[in-house]
């Protein structure tokens, strides 16, 4: 089904080639094709049939719909697909039910710049086009249409329209108009460059009627869990990113209806959105809105222009500056809301926020504009709620930039129009606008909502009598009230004129009773005039000492907001409003957007202090310039919460010569375990045992001298690995952990005091984070004293061994990794921390790795993890990242050196552990005497220990694995309990694993159960090579219990000394007894060949000829060198050429030797040669040799041959 096409083409579903109503719209289809020819009728070749739903991804009776493509998006509509959702409901049609549409991928209408990118449904069709090769079809992605008919709603056979066919503007979406109620869940995933409009050359002009993802709503809707990013919609009607107009109309019956509409955590980026014609409204989420209720909850509309937010969640990359000024929210002769334009009914806005350029004849930086319901002006409840909101702003050059007025929407002011940091919420002339809204209800309720956007309305213009100097801050009821009103609300109820300023009144009655606001505040610009204004209950976020309103999280978006009559910054997010006035709990759940401001800012000298990448450190640098020959004191206290342990560090700054830009050489610190002893040491230094700066020592932790601006620059490491002394619990030691002192792994609070007296509870420069880990930890909720970290960068990773129970760290039990982790360089893998290796030896001129004892492990190596308490082990990414960064994590670079002990993996030993969706890319991993191996490589000591491993992937070009006993790529040596390998790929094209027992996962494993299911491993020169058994999956494996492969392969070489096989170098089955294939079994599996020789020398290895896929100097075998016990192989085979090294190898093109009475073949086959040095009999096609006796002999069949073994075979 094409509908890019004019409808009277009959390229619809519903039509066949006739142009017929033959189909039902949206009913499962089964296709297949035949092809025969006429000259033998009976000699019909038919394809296998594929089925699916004709017009969505997937499709069932209780009215519920996949949405996968564009495709089907517009087929929800009846205009393009004739679809009528009570057709295939399997139940009475009495009513008009919900249609449930279910988003589950990422759309894309236009991608990006690239239009004819393929990845966009418009670069997608216009290149089928151009390959169908017909001047009748659209080729140009810029101007792919939507074709559509507008169906007599009064014929009663809707499958059979006959009215009017037309097609969208050129490039443009057709918005949804639906004459049934839907429940649209976007699964949180994405819908990218959505235009509403038409192209005309290099710009996209507007097209009539409503514009959005849905047009024109008549029915109740929900929507959630969607992100819409860079939406350009140009409409002459109302416009919205999501929804152009909510409207009185008809159901598909002919009921009349208002509708109800819900809107649940939708985010909506980077708009372009206007409205035209008189009276039109344009919003990010919805237009205009006449219907019964709208509630939004959890939703954000948003453009940000700098390389940092202030979240933890990464969002999408920043657009350039300078195209800032065209995301906005625009009605040139209407009303503009940065998420509603105007609404006529009950509306509920909570925990949502908006930073956008919003510019209308009316405009609010929320909503535009609500007036009641005329049916429901006597009912009795708020017309409007607006709990825990607020608007954010933008500036430019670190200033709202008030130097352009907007003029009128019909004739604006294109100096305005193209200025970055211009007035955010704009009213044209005539108009008027309000930070939060313009025009609000009389009996609105406003809580726990601030506004920090500058605003520009010109009825506060007329009013206002401005100071002088046009910089007044209006920070009470006496300095310009005119300004307060349209920094928050500009107006009750239009016909009144009643005021919204801030603070608020209860005065009067009906609708001149003015509204209140508890918890509200505005901070801001109108009018080129500082406003702050704020409820009573905020006083103490505004003014006292030691309240706590300076967060991280926080940014003055003007320096000039920041006065000197306010001691700390007027901008406490949502989340602290919430927590002053115990209005919600802060354990609620704040989305992200709540807990930070959303726009932009100034950063100050110390905004980015703290550092906890590969190096843990806090960065200071002075208010204000030195002096010369001044004296400094400053005084860190750091105080770890698991310990409870604080101690305080006396800096002692003498500046000298500052001509010099040095610092004298009696500057120096000491470290103190007392408050009064801290104190002490300021006043009489004496008290105080020193140490300079300039010493190099284990206790000696700062950095520090004197920027071009003559201030001090100060750095203070607290965990850094690759200074001697430096691991977080050997703070004042220098010596690693001692007991009573602080403990690896614990929260951490450090304060800094710049007054020469020690930190208090209301120092300003505070900061909490996790001494060993990327976030503050908590304890897990299962009763016991353990705990769930997560790492992110090098530093983190290896701290996991620094935490074990040897260095006194807390007891982790669970890892999860939140980022790609480079060890070394990788210019492939994106990592929001430098490559550890690369960081660290740029400052030091060396990669050493020190213990918190002072061991060190040197050349870049890491340091095996060794923690027993660990059971788990999960690098998958988050669901809402997945599109963008993968399924998994990956650890990049990962090198482990031969000084290495006790073996060498990324975990050196467990017992009891999970890994699970990780990617390793390019180790490099080598060690002498002890197992080695890429995940663990030693596991198991008990019957009851476990290691499994699942969702792994190991790949690169570099990938090199080496030992001298057991060696895998995952696991070096397991030695009892059981272990579990699911969905592990090894695939480097020039993989080496070099070893004893050596396997391409599994060196050695003596379990009781060993299960193996989807497991890869292959390349192009990908080399198993040992001393020992050795083989393509396992080098040696028994057990006593069960041992199963399932659906797996391998495809490279192995080469050994010893006994070799394609899966198993030797494979021992240890039951007393039991039934053959019950326990050990191989199934759907096989062992590629090689069909050349191998000649990749690069890592020192001799050169294989005559295509020797697996080659063993005592046994060889396609699947398996050695067997030993019963076993059932099924549907797998092997083509891998065969070769015994010796005169008298034993080699077979499935098995070398195999001892059992029992064996079954079902299904197997062989296709490799085999062959072996000298005079060796010892070969066959299948076995080698069986129970000691030659299989092939010469004068002998292979029935009497398999009578004699015991083989059973089908």
């Amino acid at each position: 089904m094409d509908f890019n096409q004019p409808a009277q083409t009959d390229m619809i579903f519903q039509q066949d080639e006739r142009g017929f109503a033959s189909f039902i719209p949206g009913e499962n289809i089964f296709v297949y094709a035949q092809v025969f020819n006429n000259e033998a009728l009976s000699q019909v070749k038919t394809s296998n049939i594929e089925s699916g739903s004709s017009l969505f991804a997937s499709i069932s009776t209780d009215r519920s719909a996949e949405i996968g493509s564009f495709r089907h998006l517009e087929n929800l509509d009846e205009r393009v697909s004739g679809w009528d959702p009570d057709q295939l409901y399997t139940g009475a049609v009495t009513t008009s039910k919900t249609v449930t549409a279910m988003q589950n991928s990422d759309l894309t209408w236009k991608a990006g710049e690239n239009i004819a990118d393929e990845s966009g449904y418009c670069g997608h069709v216009a290149k089928l086009h151009t390959a169908f090769g017909s001047n009748f079809l659209n080729q140009n992605a810029e101007t792919i249409s939507i074709a559509y008919r507008v169906t007599d709603q009064t014929n009663a056979d809707r499958t059979n329209p006959t009215a009017q066919a037309y097609i969208t503007e050129a490039g443009s979406y057709l918005p949804l108009s639906l004459p049934y109620p839907l429940d649209y869940q976007g699964n949180t995933y994405r819908i990218d460059g959505l235009q509403v409009g038409k192209t005309a050359g290099s710009s996209i002009t507007a097209v009539d009627g409503t514009g959005g993802l849905f047009g024109t709503v008549t029915q109740d809707m929900s929507v959630k869990n969607l992100l819409i990013c860079q939406p350009v919609v140009r409409t002459k009607a109302s416009a919205g990113a999501l929804i152009g107009a909510v409207t009185p109309g008809t159901d598909s019956r002919g009921t009349t209806n208002l509708a109800t509409v819900k809107i649940k955590n939708v985010q909506i980026e980077y708009p372009q959105v206007q409205a035209e014609q008189t009276g039109a409204s344009a919003g990010a989420l919805v237009g205009t809105f006449e219907g019964v209720t709208l509630t939004v909850q959890d939703a954000l509309a948003e453009n940000h222009f700098r390389d940092k937010l202030g979240s933890s969640t990464e969002k999408a990359a920043d657009l350039k500056q300078e195209e800032e000024s065209k995301y906005r929210i625009r009605a040139l002769k209407g009303t503009a809301g940065s998420l509603i334009g105007t609404a006529k009914g009950e509306i509920s806005l909570t925990d949502s926020a908006a930073a956008l350029y919003v510019e209308g004849m009316y405009a609010g930086g929320l909503v535009g504009t609500v007036e009641k319901a005329s049916t429901a002006a006597a009912a009795s409840g708020p017309t409007v709620q607006i709990q825990s909101c607020y608007v954010g702003g933008h500036t430019a050059n670190k200033k709202f930039d008030t130097s352009q007025k907007p003029g009128n929407g019909a004739n604006a002011n294109a100096a305005f129009e193209n200025l970055t940091g211009r007035y955010n919420v704009a009213a044209y002339t005539g108009g008027f606008a309000g930070g939060l809204a313009a025009q609000l209800p009389a009996d609105s309720q406003i809580a726990n909502t601030y506004v920090s956007a500058s605003v520009y309305s010109p009825t506060a213009e007329e009013k206002s009598d401005e100071t002088e100097d046009g910089s007044g801050t209006a920070a009470d009821e006496t300095e310009n009230p005119a300004m307060k009103a349209p920094a928050f609300v500009a107006f009750y109820d239009y016909a009144s004129r009643t005021d919204g300023r801030l603070p608020s009144e209860t005065s009067g009655t009906g609708t001149n009773k003015k509204s209140v606001y508890p918890g509200c505040y505005v901070c801001s610009k109108v009018n080129e005039k500082y406003v702050l204004a704020y409820a009573e209950e905020l006083s103490e976020l505004f003014g006292a000492e030691g309240t706590g309103a300076d967060s991280e999280n926080t940014y003055p978006y003007d320096p000039e907001l920041k006065k000197a009559e306010i001691p700390i910054y007027p901008m406490p997010t949502i989340q602290k409003v919430a927590e002053k006035l115990a209005a919600q709990n802060a354990s609620k759940g704040f989305s992200w957007f709540l807990n930070n401001h959303v726009g932009d800012w100034d950063k100050e000298e110390n905004e980015e202090a703290l550092h906890t990448g590969n190096r843990l450190y806090i960065d200071y640098v002075s208010p204000s310039p030195l002096e010369e020959n001044q004296r400094i004191h400053l005084i860190f206290s750091i105080t770890g919460e698991l310990s409870g342990k604080t101690m305080w560090y006396v800096l002692q700054v003498n500046t000298g010569d500052l001509q010099e830009n040095t610092l004298r050489m009696g500057s120096k610190f000491c470290f103190v375990d007392t408050e009064e002893k801290a104190a002490s040491c300021v006043k009489n230094e004496a008290n105080g045992s020193w140490t300079r700066f300039a010493d190099k020592n284990r206790v000696n932790r700062f950095e520090i001298g004197i920027t071009e601006e003559k201030k001090l620059k100060l750095r203070f490491y607290l965990d850094d690995l690759s200074r001697e002394g430096g691991n977080f619990c050997s703070l004042g030691t220098g010596e690693g952990y001692q007991p009573g002192g602080y403990i690896n792994g614990e929260n951490v609070t450090v304060k800094l005091s710049e007054d020469g007296y020690p930190p208090t509870e209301n120092t300003r420069l505070s900061y909490k984070f996790n001494s060993c880990f990327a976030d503050v930890i908590e304890p897990n909720d299962d009763g016991t004293d353990t705990y769930t970290v997560k790492v992110a960068n090098g530093r983190h990773l290896q701290n996991l061994n620094f935490c074990g129970k040897d260095y006194g760290g807390l007891k982790i039990t669970r890892v999860i990794q939140t980022d790609n982790i480079l060890w070394q360089e990788d210019d492939s893998i994106i990592s929001q921390t430098e490559a550890y290796c690369k960081e660290v030896e740029a400052a030091y001129g060396n990669m050493t790795i020190y213990s918190p004892g002072n061991s060190n492990y040197v050349g870049g190596s890491f340091w095996p993890i060794n923690n027993p308490d660990i059971i788990s082990y999960n690098a998958e990414v988050d669901e809402k990242e997945k599109a963008k960064l993968g399924e998994c994590y990956t650890i990049a670079g990962l090198k482990i050196t031969p000084v290495a002990r006790d073996g060498a993996a990324l975990f050196q030993k467990t017992d009891h552990l999970t890994i699970s969706n990780l990617n390793l890319k390019d180790p490099d991993i080598s060690c002498q005497e002890q197992n080695t191996a890429g995940l663990v490589a030693q596991a198991g000591t008990s019957a009851d220990s476990y290691l499994t491993i699942k969702n792994i992937h190991i790949y690169g070009e570099k990938s090199r694995i080496s030992g001298t006993m057991a060696t895998g790529a995952v696991v070096g040596s397991a030695n009892n309990g059981s272990l579990t390998l699911e969905h592990v790929v090894v695939d480097a094209p020039t993989l080496q694993i070099s070893g004893g027992k050596t396997g391409g996962l599994i060196g050695e494993a003596k379990v009781s159960d060993l299960v193996m299911n989807h497991v890869y491993v292959s390349g192009k020169n990908a080399r198993i090579q040992g001393t020992d058994d050795s083989g393509g999956l396992v080098g040696f494996a028994e057990s006593s219990g069960q041992m199963k492969l399932e659906n797996s392969f391998f495809s490279g070489y192995v080469d050994t000394t010893e006994t070799a096989g394609g899966l198993y170098g030797y494979l021992k089955n240890n039951q007393n007894g039991g039934t053959a294939g019950k326990e050990f079994s191989i199934e759907n599996s096989y062992v590629g060949g090689r069909n050349r020789p191998y000649g990749y020398t690069e890592s020192g290895a001799e050169v294989l000829s005559d295509r020797k896929n697996v080659s063993g100097g005592r046994c060889a075998g396609g699947l398996v060198g050695r067997m030993y016990g019963p076993i059932s192989v099924i549907r797998s085979f092997s083509a891998a050429d065969v070769c015994g090294k010796t005169y008298n190898a034993i080699a077979g093109g499935l098995f070398g030797k195999y001892d059992s009475a029992k064996l079954v073949l079902s299904n197997c086959y062989t296709t490799g040669s085999v062959k072996a040095a000298g005079t060796s009999m010892f070969l066959g096609h299948y076995i080698g040799l069986l129970n000691d006796i030659w299989w092939w002999w010469p004068d002998a069949t292979f029935f009497r041959s398999r009578k004699n073994a015991g083989i059973c075979q089908s």
